[in-house]
């Protein structure tokens, strides 16, 4: 759809895949696995980082500056950021680090 300059329309999907994300966090639960099954745990919140950067890979035509200050949380190298690095083969490594967490979207004053 990217490529088709269906912005919108590719836009509308990585909401879709945020909203998904959302149902599993809540499903899921860590916040309570903590106390009862942190391998279980750790897989939710690895999914979930897996998720987040693939939607910030997507998100960076729309919204370069904080797509790239989610990439730079999860300490995703430059050369890894182009949609072709959405897959799989590219997906966060085990052990690897993050970056101390920052604000990306503000709250808007009332």
């Amino acid at each position: 759809l990217i490529d088709k300059q269906a912005i919108h329309s590719s836009f509308e999907i990585v909401i879709q895949l945020g909203n998904l994300a959302n149902e599993y966090i809540d499903l899921n639960a860590p916040w309570t696995l903590r106390k009862t099954d942190l391998v279980r745990m750790n897989a939710v919140l690895y999914t979930l980082m897996e998720c987040i950067r693939v939607i910030a890979i997507y998100i960076q035509p729309l919204v370069p500056t904080s797509a790239g200050k989610i990439l730079d949380t999860l300490n995703i190298s430059g050369n890894e950021r182009s949609f072709a690095h959405a897959t799989a083969e590219f997906a966060l490594k085990s052990g690897n680090a993050i970056n101390e967490p920052q604000v990306i979207f503000p709250r808007l004053a009332d």
